[in-house]
């Protein structure tokens, strides 16, 4: 009898013992989840763009995959990287997705300095106290080609067809829509041809179909403009001159289409967004 109990004693301190010293053990992934949750973050619960701005989104406390979504593709778009693009003005919320838990980031997208910047696709041109917007899909290039005259050409990839912006600095006010007109009173095919002849030599162009109208811009400035086929060894191209008058500019704007691709439509809302750089 004594020998049973203490059997069962030895056989209890055995259990103990083992109980003791046996650690208490959780599943592993179970630890993973419980230290993600309380790190993992995103790097920007909200943030301010301008259009066509960029800025990179990370989560940070895990190694898990991340998935990305945009609410709203028109406003900002968001890469599988976290890689955020501002698109128009608007919010967006960005969501960062880790192991079924969401992380977002409130995206407010601004205009540029230049209200006519509205999309990615427009880039702002600065030049000579001015600045202006146009196409991305134009090739920039420009210069001071005289002490206070500028010119900045926009062309076309693989194309003859671009737009060209001569600015001339006056620092006086700018002259009146009749005084512009009177400037273009003696214009001419005959007058163009002379010209052109100067520049391309005499007898490589021909010039054709001139008709004049006044424009008017969306930003109160006012111009007298001109239009003409002008035909050369390489190519037949529809050109249009607007002269503006602006305080302290006389500015021209030339679109030349060689393939037909409306391109006065760029050039006038380049001529539309023209404005002051602030001082």
């Amino acid at each position: 009898m004594m020998k049973s109990i203490r059997m069962k004693l030895m056989a209890i301190a055995l259990v103990v013992a083992v109980s003791v010293a046996a650690p208490i053990t959780v599943p592993f992934t179970g630890n993973v989840a419980v230290a993600e949750a309380a790190t993992v973050k995103i790097s920007k619960s909200k943030v301010s763009m301008e259009i066509a701005a960029t800025t990179t989104l990370k989560v940070t406390g895990t190694k898990s995959k991340v998935t990305w979504k945009t609410s709203n593709k028109a406003v900002a778009t968001v890469t599988s990287k976290g890689a955020v693009t501002a698109q128009s003005a608007g919010t967006a919320k960005i969501t960062a997705t880790v192991n079924k838990k969401k992380y977002t980031c409130t995206v407010t997208v601004i205009p540029g300095m230049n209200p006519y910047q509205t999309t990615a696709d427009f880039q702002e041109v600065q030049m000579a106290g001015l600045c202006f917007v146009a196409p991305k899909v134009y090739e920039l290039s420009g210069d001071e080609i005289a002490e206070g005259s500028y010119k900045a050409v926009l062309k076309l990839p693989d194309s003859l067809s671009n737009i060209t912006v001569i600015a001339n600095m006056t620092g006086t006010e700018a002259a009146s829509y009749e005084d512009v007109v009177a400037r273009f009173e003696e214009l001419s095919e005959e007058y163009l041809q002379t010209s052109l002849d100067a520049t391309y030599g005499a007898g490589t162009t021909v010039v054709s179909d001139l008709s004049a109208f006044a424009y008017e811009s969306q930003n109160g400035t006012t111009s007298f403009a001109y239009s003409f086929i002008l035909t050369t060894e390489k190519a037949t191209a529809r050109m249009i001159s607007y002269n503006l008058s602006i305080d302290d500019y006389s500015i021209e704007v030339i679109s030349r289409d060689v393939e037909g691709y409306d391109i006065y439509v760029d050039a006038e809302y380049l001529i539309d967004s023209l404005m002051y750089l602030p001082q």
